[in-house]
């Protein structure tokens, strides 16, 4: 997990009066994703992803098409359908 730094700004308008209470109410951002391609801040520093972007990036709608044959796959692995099909071709 990622270090907070915790600073003082000297001003006194800092949002919290004691520096324990920074520390204890002072949480790394991380990301989770909903299964419906939203990434969110779960508050709590033990989100799956570190990065909303590395998030947005694994966090996708599933979609599914069919191929015709009865079977159905998700066009973003479209690559593993196509190695599915050929492994199943030389079994035939």
């Amino acid at each position: 997990m990622d270090k907070v730094i915790v600073t003082d700004p000297g001003t006194g308008n800092g949002a919290y009066s004691s520096l324990s209470s920074c520390q204890s109410n002072c949480v790394v951002p991380s990301w989770d994703c909903d299964g419906q391609g939203n990434c969110y801040d779960p508050g709590t520093g033990n989100g799956l992803y570190g990065s909303l972007t590395v998030c947005q990036s694994n966090c996708v709608v599933p979609s599914w098409d069919c191929d015709g044959q009865g079977n159905c796959y998700d066009p973003g692995l479209v690559m593993e359908h196509i190695a599915h099909c050929l492994h199943v071709s030389q079994i035939v």
